[in-house]
């Protein structure tokens, strides 16, 4: 069983908590910055924080020698510098950057963050946290997750998420971090780097759900990074993560003696509708599978078949707290499940998820 870390109320467990490890601040919202971001401080980045806030900062690479925790600390305190960290193999957390110039910035869509947000929970990801990134009013949301997962499945599990459903990744518009990226044979590749939240004077702050500024306090950020990892559908993530990495490159065909099984257990969890609260995703899910790939309903006959079967279920007006936007959650589901099952009889049968 692997040595834990405590870090606020939640705990992520770290394979390697048994080795020697960096010595943390003695500054308790030190050490759960340091715990958050400090997993992999190779090749971290930094900039001096320009006088002029309209200015971009100009990043540079540390290449020479491997960060420190408390020194990244110090660093994020100190209000004339900017640091920032890549990810390393592992990774408890995703962030998605929206630049002010993008088409899905809140200035130019109000409904795309929600948009975005309830794409990713489509992969389990059900909390967010909404940051201010700098005085530039660019947008991090950030993605905390309550245990370690593999970073480059992380990368993919995003990108497939996103790409399906209209969203375009592109530097300075869209951008995941994990990024998938490219494998290096000879010579190691690193992730991109981001820039860390709420360092004093640089614009990063909290939003709330006008996207206004809220606070700039790191306790709050670190409560509510507790809260939103603590409420992750982590085992539907467990699941997705492996699979987006398998459907990168090819489709995989399922015995139909396993397929049957499914269809199955499929119509047994449709019948009963909502039982109580907290259900609609996974319910939505199942609509949607057993119309696509055993209906063969594709495309807007999909979205109309998950709405109809969701409204018409049992449990739906007691329990269904998300009918004022289930059209929406419709779509969102059956783009996504088009991405990962086939009808049956089609090259790449449906695969059991």
């Amino acid at each position: 069983m692997s040595p834990t870390l405590t870090l606020g109320q939640s705990k992520i467990a770290y394979p390697d908590a048994g080795k020697t490890r960096d010595p943390l601040p003695a500054d308790p919202q030190g050490q759960q910055l340091c715990e958050i971001f400090g997993n992999y401080l190779y090749c971290s980045i930094y900039a001096d924080a320009p006088e002029d806030t309209t200015k971009k900062p100009q990043w540079h690479t540390q290449r020479r020698y491997k960060l420190k925790s408390r020194v990244l600390y110090r660093d994020w305190q100190d209000a004339e510098k900017l640091i920032g960290v890549r990810p390393g193999h592992q990774i408890a957390y995703a962030l998605i950057d929206i630049d002010i110039n993008s088409p899905y910035h809140p200035k130019q869509d109000v409904s795309a963050i929600a948009r975005i947000e309830a794409a990713l929970e489509t992969i389990g990801i059900t909390r967010t946290i909404r940051i201010r990134s700098s005085w530039s009013e660019g947008l991090h949301l950030y993605l905390p997750l309550p245990e370690l997962v593999k970073t480059f499945d992380l990368a993919v599990a995003l990108k497939n998420c996103l790409e399906p459903q209209g969203f375009k990744l592109k530097q300075g518009q869209l951008e995941c971090f994990p990024n998938v990226k490219a494998y290096g044979n000879i010579i190691k590749t690193e992730y991109l780097a981001h820039r860390l939240p709420l360092q004093p004077g640089s614009g990063s702050c909290l939003l709330d759900e006008s996207f206004s500024p809220a606070s700039n306090k790191l306790s709050e950020f670190l409560s509510l990074w507790d809260i939103a990892a603590a409420g992750q559908d982590i085992s539907t993530l467990r699941q997705a993560l492996p699979l987006a990495r398998k459907n990168r490159y090819k489709k995989v065909r399922r015995r139909l003696n396993k397929v049957d099984s499914w269809k199955k257990d499929l119509e047994t969890v449709i019948a009963e509708g909502w039982t109580g609260p907290g259900q609609t995703n996974q319910l939505l899910k199942e609509f949607g599978c057993y119309g696509h790939v055993f209906l063969g309903y594709c495309g807007e006959e999909l979205v109309d078949f998950i709405h109809q079967q969701a409204i018409s279920s049992p449990g739906y007006q007691q329990w269904c707290r998300h009918q004022r936007e289930i059209k929406m959650r419709s779509h969102i589901w059956a783009t996504a499940i088009e991405k990962y099952y086939w009808p049956i009889g089609t090259y790449g049968e449906a695969q059991q998820n």
